[in-house]
């Protein structure tokens, strides 16, 4: 996977700082492998075949893993990633 900037294949992220508000998408070029990682405000997301916890999410083609990777995103109890909204647009 290569994951341009802080780009991920129709992910989107959105949040408000100071007022100011701020976006991001993450793009996937390609299929998305095991053990493959997005990293979100410092906290890292891993694809897995089979994922299991909270900063897990499923591997496979671009579009499976933007959705999975979407709906952690938005699922995430953790207040660095909760700092955005998240929506998928494949």
């Amino acid at each position: 996977m290569a994951a341009t900037q802080a780009q991920l294949d129709g992910i989107l992220a959105s949040a408000t700082t100071g007022g100011v508000a701020s976006t991001g998408t993450i793009t996937f070029s390609g299929a998305v492998s095991n053990d493959d990682t997005v990293t979100v405000n410092g906290v890292v997301f891993t694809a897995k075949a089979s994922p299991s916890g909270e900063v897990q999410f499923l591997s496979g083609s671009n579009t499976t893993a933007a959705t999975s990777l979407g709906a952690k995103l938005a699922a995430c109890t953790d207040v660095l990633v909760q700092k955005a909204n998240y929506t998928v647009a494949a």
